[in-house]
């Protein structure tokens, strides 16, 4: 059986509806832990996209921390005593950090309702969410419920009375019992990233059975890596088009390669014994040897220093055998202006033809990547390799990089055999073979409307911030 076969342990469980209705807070009042990060967004492609529809990033670290789930269960038993008036007991929740740089709290509507049926719904599918004390449960799985049982602080604080009437506005419901909590900040010791199923206690929508998760027992072993690629191009949309579980993957995979890093330089220097004084020298020094292993240790972390400058050494290298390249290309992605794009994201996922390409982008940003570099490979490998336009290129070397908003595209160095070199050649014969490949002409509108539409529109730029 292949190792990324759905029968090895890689099914996805359809979202029960009780899950489903839930909105972001909601969903956090639900976990049994959390993962934290910082969350920003993204330039857009022009100044009239509204700053909602671009591509979320995030930046610094990731730590992760338990909720007070059966503090919350309690909150939550409270208010349904109190609000006895009315059927439809509310939350008006207000998260306890910094207003934002127009004076704005963050603040939100939270059906208690909602949120009591979801947990029952947990309990009843989720062993993550049973009793800790039930026979059927093993003693590792009743090691990881009572670390995600740890945190003793309550994540919800009623305000006070004080606070009742600053914080009322026209945005409160109406015809609803209503109570006003503060969402507090969590002070429990954080988990480590190493912790057995931590996805499945972060995101239990995704996974609400609480299985298939990364350490899911399987009897075919997969490597991480493969469990990821097995996750974002599911059939299933859900786990790619949720941005912060894609955070959180690509945290894992980063934690991973600085762990690779660190075993291979400790197996590099094995024979060599320092002791903590020796090192702190070092680094207080500056010394040249420590530079250049720690350097080592980060060549396999994608964006670091490290990593480009190694990048960089491959390309001195191929110059330096080969000479100066002939080429440079740049391969723009221009998702907005792809109907090949906007028809695969609509294949891959299910959503209403109201949407446009913008809020198709912005929502599978990983689709439109991977779209893109099927495209590049396959217009490179036919036109470029194969079909010889530029003529026979014995060498290339390209990479894959992204804009300021988070649009691909890809930069390409071109060894094309027999070309002239411009301090060796001729120039007369240096300037007809660009000629033959290069033009500057814009078609006429009257005569070759389509072609004079694309050069127009695609092979005229202007630099701006997003470039």
């Amino acid at each position: 059986m292949p190792a990324r076969c759905v029968l090895n342990g890689l099914q996805t469980v359809p979202i029960p509806p009780e899950l489903a209705a839930l909105d972001l807070l909601s969903r956090q009042l639900i976990q049994r832990a959390k993962c934290y990060q910082t969350v920003v967004r993204l330039g857009t492609y022009t100044g009239k996209v509204p700053r909602y529809n671009s591509l979320q990033a995030c930046k610094g670290t990731m730590f992760f921390l338990p909720l007070p789930l059966n503090k919350t269960i309690e909150t939550l038993n409270k208010v349904q005593q109190h609000t006895s008036l009315l059927p439809d007991p509310e939350l008006y929740i207000i998260v306890n950090g910094r207003p934002t740089k127009s004076n704005v709290v963050w603040r939100s509507l939270v059906d208690v309702n909602h949120v009591k049926t979801a947990i029952r719904k947990l309990r009843s599918c989720n062993w993550l969410y049973r009793d800790v004390h039930e026979k059927c449960i093993d003693e590792s799985t009743k090691h990881i419920i009572e670390v995600s049982n740890n945190a003793t602080t309550e994540m919800l604080k009623k305000v006070s009375p004080d606070e009742v009437d600053e914080n009322l506005d026209s945005k409160l419901s109406i015809g609803s019992d209503l109570e006003q909590y503060r969402l507090m900040s969590i002070t429990e010791d954080p988990i480590t990233n190493k912790q057995q199923h931590l996805d499945v206690m972060c995101f239990p929508v995704l996974f609400p059975t609480g299985k298939f998760g990364e350490f899911h027992p399987r009897k075919e072993k997969i490597s991480p890596s493969e469990y990821v690629k097995s996750r974002l191009l599911n059939k299933d949309s859900r786990f790619r088009k949720d941005a912060q579980y894609v955070f959180y993957l690509l945290w894992q995979k980063e934690m991973r390669q600085l762990a690779s890093g660190v075993y291979n330089l400790l197996k590099s220097t094995r024979r060599q014994s320092m002791s903590v004084n020796m090192l702190l020298e070092q680094v207080n020094t500056s010394d040249e040897q420590l530079e250049a292993r720690l350097c080592t240790m980060l060549q396999s972390v994608r964006g670091t220093k490290q990593f480009w400058f190694l990048r960089h050494s491959e390309l001195k290298c191929m110059i330096r055998e080969w000479g100066s390249p002939t080429l440079f290309l740049t391969f723009s992605c221009a998702e907005y202006e792809s109907p090949d794009i906007t028809e695969f994201l609509r294949k891959v996922n299910n959503v209403p033809p109201s949407y446009n390409i913008g809020k198709l982008c912005v929502e599978d940003p990983i689709s439109v990547s991977r779209k893109f570099s099927l495209k590049f490979h396959a217009f490179f490998r036919k036109v470029i390799l194969k079909g010889q336009v530029l003529g026979v290129v014995d060498h290339f070397y390209w990479k894959k990089e992204y804009q300021n908003r988070g649009a691909p595209h890809y930069h390409v160095l071109l060894w094309i055999r027999d070309a002239p070199l411009i301090d060796r050649d001729d120039p007369e014969k240096v300037l007809d073979w660009i000629q033959d490949r290069i033009t500057c002409h814009i078609p006429d509108e009257q005569g070759s409307s389509e072609l004079h539409r694309l050069v127009t529109r695609y092979q005229m730029h202007k630099c701006s911030k997003y470039c």
